[in-house]
């Protein structure tokens, strides 16, 4: 039995071993990451905001603008 776990043990450091990335890389990968879903939901809100200009009467939008 205490040699079953110990073998268990083995194999999931190996395991995990597999997916060891250093600190460099991981900071990269996140920060890329946390960029990559910003930029995406900046362009999300442009979209929005066009569609909805789109959507409203050319005159009221010139009036707001203070035209």
């Amino acid at each position: 039995m205490r040699n079953m776990l110990y073998n268990k043990l083995v194999q999931i450091k190996y395991e995990l071993s597999k997916y060891h990335r250093d600190r460099q890389y991981l900071e990269r990968y996140y920060v890329n990451k946390r960029l990559t879903e910003s930029l995406n939901s900046y362009y999300k809100d442009l979209e929005d905001s066009l569609r909805y200009l789109d959507n409203r009467k050319e005159e009221n939008v010139f009036k707001q603008l203070g035209g």
